[in-house]
């Protein structure tokens, strides 16, 4: 399994600092209802935000038991002193990553953001470019690489949720291709 988990994997090594905006995805590491995602999310934020300073930030979170888009505002806003006025939560929930993509992508190009980077759990990461190669031309996505990653650390074994979660992420990738929107 860990073989399989990744090659969900897909991230890009930035070279320019040249970025609009921070965009993160939080709640799709997990398929349990309670998904505590946001913090290695919010973890990713702090580090990138430090990096890029009064950057736009546009979250989009899972809602199941917390709103993880206002649980990662308010831990920049309280934690990292980042200005609220940067940060924009959507709220609008959608049902699928297709769809997150293509409300994303009316916000981005009504706020004239050209160049994005990109936030998410990494098993979604290649679902994420898959979606966004085909549906999103007027945007440079740059995904960048968790700080849950560590290229030194062999894993041995695996538990039951990463199983389930690679199963789940093939079957999103077939199911957004069978759809036709990678």
């Amino acid at each position: 399994v860990p073989y399989f988990e990744n090659t969900l994997y897909d991230y890009d090594n930035i070279v320019k600092d040249e970025v609009d905006a921070l965009v993160i995805f939080s709640g799709h590491g997990s398929n349990e209802y309670f998904n505590f995602d946001y913090r290695k999310r919010y973890i990713d934020a702090k580090f990138y935000v430090k990096k890029y300073p009064n950057k736009r930030i546009f979250i989009y979170g899972r809602s199941n038991y917390l709103d993880d888009s206002e649980v990662i505002k308010t831990l920049l806003v309280s934690n990292d002193k980042i200005k609220s006025d940067l940060i924009t939560t959507i709220e609008k929930k959608m049902s699928n990553t297709f769809e997150n993509m293509i409300l994303l992508q009316e916000i981005l190009i009504k706020e004239d953001i050209k160049n994005v980077l990109f936030l998410t759990a990494p098993i979604h990461t290649k679902r994420v470019r898959l979606i966004w190669k085909k549906n999103v031309k007027e945007i440079t996505l740059n995904i960048v690489k968790s700080k849950e990653i560590s290229d030194d650390k062999i894993q041995w074994g695996t538990t039951n949720e990463k199983i389930k979660n690679v199963i789940y992420e093939f079957s999103a990738i077939l199911y957004n291709f069978l759809r036709g929107w990678i």
